[in-house]
Order: structure tokens, then sequence, then C-alpha cells
């Protein structure tokens, strides 16, 4: 009767060591399984992020050089036009007439040419400050969106956890039982 008793407790015995294992390794797995899932989804936002500031850089390049080849051509049509007006201002002046008109004509071309070259600079100056801003806007939009999606897979394995615990524990106690009402049935048997 002691060596029935004894085989009983020991088949309980690994029968609850079976259970926790299965329920560890399950444990185990659901978390790998959803850091792995988290991993990935981290690294497409970052991947989107990357492409994302690589089109806004290219458009960038694209706004700074339109607004140097504005910048190059204002200043070329100015060069030539005060060229063009100089040499007539010349001729009449070889003719007798004032020079009032060429200082002035000069004046105005250099006005021009600043203004543009200013303006222009500032276009560049706030298109860039924009698109910075709207870039910082969606990584840090992503950033939350990655946070949100990793929040709740935590929130997801937790409760897997403590799911997998519950388990767990109720598989000890109903193991537990088995053991007490298992000894108690051959206490009763060998006393009677």
């Amino acid at each position: 009767m002691t060596v029935i008793f004894s085989n009983v407790v020991a088949a309980i015995s690994v029968v609850l060591v079976v259970v926790v294992v299965i329920v560890v390794v399950v444990v185990v797995v659901v978390v790998v399984v959803v850091v792995v899932v988290v991993a990935a989804e981290t690294a497409i936002v970052v991947v989107v992020a990357v492409s994302v500031e690589a089109e806004i850089s290219v458009v960038l390049v694209l706004a700074t050089r339109g607004a140097a080849a504005v910048v190059v051509v204002v200043v070329v049509v100015v060069v030539v036009g005060s060229s063009s007006s100089s040499s007539s201002n010349t001729s009449s002046i070889s003719s007798g007439s004032s020079s009032c008109s060429s200082s002035s004509s000069s004046n105005s071309n250099i006005v021009v040419v600043v203004v543009v070259v200013v303006v222009s600079v500032v276009v560049v100056v706030v298109v860039v400050v924009v698109v910075n801003i709207v870039v910082v806007v969606k990584l840090v939009a992503d950033a939350a969106a990655a946070v949100v999606v990793v929040v709740k897979k935590v929130v997801v394995v937790v409760e897997v956890v403590v799911a997998a615990a519950v388990v767990l524990v109720e598989a000890v106690a109903v193991a537990v039982f088995v053991v007490v009402v298992v000894v108690v049935v051959v206490v009763v048997v060998v006393v009677v």
C-alpha cells in the first residue's frame, strides 16, 4: 500500500511539473512573438520616416536650385540691361546730354537685384523651415504611434502572463486537491 501511495504521489508530481513547464513555455513563446512583432512594426515606422525625410530632402534641393536659377536669371537680365543702358547713356553723354538718367538707371537696377536676391533667400529659408517643421511633426507622430503600439503589445503580454498565472495557480490547486484526496483515500483504506 505504501508503494502504491508513493507511485500515485510521484505520478501526480510528474503531471504537475509537466503542466507548469507547458504553461511557462507558452508564456515565453507569446512574449517572444510579441517582441518580434513590435520590433518589426517599429522598424517599419523608422523606414517610413526615413523615406519621408529623403523625399522632403529632394524637394528642398529642387526648391533651392529653382531659387538659385531665378536669382541667376534675374541678375543676368539686370546686368545685361544695365550694360546696354550704360552704353546708350555713354553715347548720349558724348553728344552733350545729361548723365543723370544713367546714374538713376544704374541705381534702380542695383535695387532690383538686391530685392530679388533677398526675396529669393527669404523664400528658400521659409520653405526649409516649414519643411523641417513638417518633418519633425511627422517623426513625432510616428514615434507616438510606435509608442502606442508598444504599449498595446505590452498590455497584451501582461494579460497573457496574468491568464497563464491564473491557469498555473488553478492547475497547482487541482493537483494539490488530487494529492489530498488520494492521501485521504489511502489513509482510509489502510485504516479500514
